[in-house]
């Protein structure tokens, strides 16, 4: 049996997990529906940039299993670095990593800016 305080020092663990997944999640989130958005205006089909889509998140997800196998140790360290999931590791164990959200933050304005830049090129060229 867990004496009282037990019980609440667990409630406040969950409560931290929570609250960290939540922020990951929305990052997360943020990132691949900017990256979308990039696609989205890189292509004249909807379709196709549907399915461009799928796939780059479905890379950006996968590369930290993919780097498991590659022998040469700088390439399975840029691999890890760009992994989208790799940063989820410690946020998801309740530990606040801000270098986690500044991450995901940088990915998404780094899409939305592009994406900001291919309109502007249209527009003017």
């Amino acid at each position: 049996n867990l004496g009282a305080g037990e019980h609440e020092r667990i409630g406040r663990v969950v409560r931290t997990c929570l609250i960290c997944v939540a922020v990951v999640g929305i990052g997360i989130g943020a990132a691949f529906i900017a990256l979308g958005t990039l696609i989205s205006t890189l292509t004249e089909n909807q379709l196709a940039a549907a399915i461009i889509t799928m796939a780059a998140i479905f890379g950006l997800i996968f590369t930290s299993l993919i780097s498991s196998f590659v022998p040469v140790a700088w390439i399975r360290t840029a691999l890890n670095w760009i992994s989208v999931l790799g940063r989820f590791s410690n946020l998801s164990k309740g530990v606040f990593d801000i270098s986690a959200v500044v991450y995901y933050l940088s990915l998404t304005f780094a899409f939305l800016f592009l994406t900001v830049r291919v309109y502007e090129k249209r527009r003017w060229g």
